[in-house]
């Protein structure tokens, strides 16, 4: 066989280069075990290089590295022991290890497959790219009307809400049907997407068309503008309905297991950390961003579908003039009636907190007090006060604290004068 000057550049070209997410192990730390890397690293004489795919640079006899920030990770990028390792670090949250998803995907694959003998592409099937658009915005809103206002407020969260709502009936993509124009799903094909306007609909359980006319929440189902696969408004007649049957499989029994798993066992134990990653993950797995491994994005859409006309009717139950805050499954409105239950049960909503003087200054930004103690508090996109303290139930005394709140990043102070973070 002859080699072209073709191969011999792609020879080079490994020779000389990295392919740093091919040929390097992915290690993940949390911020103190990352700036404790980064200070035993230098203690042990290497040199902070700026980032590179130059193989030369990394080789171990030179005692480089390179520390570079990829949006919310910073990675510093290394040859140790005869191997190449990624050590990554999410600056924001060091509970976030980056990998949770494909983990998380993994998991209940492997559960699935054990409890029904099969696999995804034979119970439910792969669909294209176009699906993505047919997933519903997860539901945010906030009433500007009650912000910084502190008021007597209650508030429900539904209990594992998603994966509560991927139990169920899920459809087959096997039996997909495709007609012109906007087609209802009946009894036969009680799953129906549609693929240019971006609708999906579950047979007596929701179609997004109707949403849109919701007086004060239509607005907040649907993306707009420049977001990802936005909302297009096409003529009935004009758009393009995949119709499909529920598959024989049900994801029920593997989401049920996990559940269980996260409310009997210790949350220090592997289970416990394994089981809440589950719910709290692999979801959205299943359209992530780079759509390649788990292409199951008509799953999602009929999981975020159900869940959103949920907390659609408890909002509407409640009723919408009462309703400060919601965000995905939980809700904050006016008042001290009750409308969750005591204990936590999947699917159920859970009454977090009864009557408490309350402040909500922005999206998934609050504090709710009793007797001068907090209840419960969230602070979104901050990580620390002002002054550099974290912020915890602890360090929390007044509901304007949260005016106080900035959103800081602690590894930046890892700098030695050489290559900065």
């Amino acid at each position: 066989m002859t080699t072209t000057y073709s191969d011999m550049n792609s020879i080079e070209r490994k020779i000389k280069f990295i392919y740093w997410t091919k040929e390097s192990k992915l290690v993940h730390l949390t911020q103190q075990e990352f700036a404790d890397k980064l200070n035993s690293l230098d203690s042990m004489g290497y040199h902070r290089v700026p980032y590179t795919c130059n193989r030369e640079v990394y080789l171990e006899r030179n005692k480089n590295y390179s520390v570079k920030k990829n949006d919310d990770f910073y990675v510093i990028y290394i040859r140790e022991s005869k191997s190449y390792v990624r050590y990554t670090t999410d600056w924001f949250d060091s509970n976030k290890m980056g990998n949770e998803g494909s983990a998380a995907a993994k998991l209940v694959r492997d559960k699935f497959e054990e409890l029904t003998g099969s696999t995804y592409k034979k119970a439910f099937d792969t669909v294209s790219e176009e699906f993505k658009r047919c997933v519903p915005k997860q539901f945010y809103y906030t009433n500007s009307k009650y912000l910084n206002k502190e008021m007597v407020m209650s508030a429900i969260d539904a209990s594992s809400h998603y994966p509560a709502n991927i139990c169920g009936r899920l459809p087959d993509a096997h039996t997909a049907i495709t007609k012109k124009g906007t087609v209802k799903p009946t009894k036969e094909y009680p799953f129906a997407f549609y693929i240019k306007s971006g609708h999906c609909a579950e047979y007596e359980v929701f179609d997004t068309h109707d949403w849109l006319g919701h007086p004060q929440f239509g607005i907040n189902l649907f993306r707009r503008g420049k977001e990802d696969y936005p909302l297009l408004h096409i003529n009935n007649n004009d758009d393009t309905t995949v119709l499909m049957k529920a598959s024989e499989y049900e994801l029920t029994d593997v989401y049920k297991y996990f559940y269980n798993i996260k409310q009997t066992y210790p949350h220090d134990s592997s289970e416990y950390k394994d089981a809440k990653m589950v719910l709290n993950a692999s979801i959205g797995y299943f359209h992530k961003h780079k759509y390649t491994t788990y292409k199951y994005a008509h799953l999602v859409a009929i999981t975020i579908g159900r869940a959103n006309q949920i907390m659609l009717n408890k909002a509407n139950e409640i009723g919408s003039m009462f309703i400060v805050h919601m965000c995905v499954d939980g809700i904050i409105y006016l008042g001290t009636k009750q409308y969750g239950i005591d204990d936590k049960q999947m699917g159920k909503f859970h009454q977090e907190f009864l009557g408490c003087n309350t402040k909500v200054s922005k999206q998934n930004c609050y504090i709710a007090m009793k007797d001068g103690k907090v209840v419960k508090e969230a602070h979104g996109s901050f990580n620390r006060f002002n002054d550099g303290r974290h912020i915890t139930p602890e360090n929390i005394t007044s509901l304007d604290d949260q005016y106080n709140w900035v959103k800081v990043d602690p590894l930046k102070e890892l700098k030695d004068g050489k290559e900065t973070l």
